[in-house]
């Protein structure tokens, strides 16, 4: 009796041994491991701001804002420099400015989506939420031929609920880490300094297409960096696609 006893711990021993030899092995060489990290990581769902990266790699990026009058202007300097942008867009405004969005889109710049008509995100519901995505997605196919997958929340306003009706829509949650004030009364020289001084590998620069001094503080920004080795990439470019986690700086890491 007391040998069957001492068998069938020996046995069960063995069997958990056998067990967290399996599980060491999943989470060490393969998927486990990535999916362990992720979930460890993520202990808080945020946008992301920038991205991890070797290379001297930054986005520019460009909310429409409520006008259009300075596009042409900043279309022109991108294609003088040869730099491919991401231009956010509000549904209401593609409907307003439908040529200009054309004009983007045939520039060879991406279109992300800043939503339908930019309300507070953290002040309406979920499924507002919703319609606010997919209704101002709807308008960029409508113009470009294509959805997008880039989401920026109106006044970069959100909160964990609102992060995760976004990536459950399967979109990508974009803010910056580098604003450039151009919207306020700073000169070129002023939003340079900022842009340069906060500027890093991986950065998401933040520009708008409604002031004057926009297209000539961007293009003393991109000879500069330029200088410094930096090159330019689309949003969607630049970003990390899967096995990644956001730190609570907004930074988005491979998961290696």
């Amino acid at each position: 009796m007391r040998k069957k006893k001492y068998l069938y711990k020996w046995g069960i021993n063995i069997l958990l041994i056998l067990c967290i030899v399996g599980v060491s092995v999943y989470y060490s060489t393969g998927k486990g491991f990535k999916v362990f990290n992720n979930v460890l990581k993520n202990k808080k769902t945020i946008p992301i701001h920038s991205v991890e990266k070797e290379e001297k790699v930054v986005a520019i990026t460009v909310n429409t804002g409520f006008g259009k009058q300075f596009t042409d202007e900043i279309l022109e300097l991108l294609k003088g420099e040869k730099v491919e942008a991401s231009f956010f867009a509000m549904g209401s405004w593609i409907d307003r400015y439908p040529d200009s969005l054309k004009k983007i889109h045939k520039s060879g710049h991406e279109v992300g989506n800043n939503s339908l008509t930019y309300p507070h995100f953290t002040k309406i519901t979920k499924e507002q939420i919703k319609s606010e995505i997919e209704d101002g997605d709807k308008k960029i196919e409508s113009i470009t031929g294509s959805s997008s997958k880039l989401f920026r929340p109106p006044f970069g306003d959100y909160n964990e609920d609102v992060i995760k009706t976004i990536t459950d829509l399967g979109y990508y949650s974009v803010l910056w880490d580098v604003d450039s004030l151009d919207w306020g009364s700073k000169s070129e020289k002023e939003i340079t300094d900022i842009i340069l001084k906060q500027v890093a590998n991986g950065s998401i620069l933040l520009f708008h297409n409604n002031s004057q001094k926009t297209a000539g503080a961007m293009e003393i920004a991109i000879k500069e960096l330029k200088t410094r080795g930096y090159k330019f990439l689309k949003v969607s470019d630049l970003i990390y696609k899967d096995n990644y986690y956001i730190d609570h700086t907004g930074r988005q890491r491979e998961v290696k």
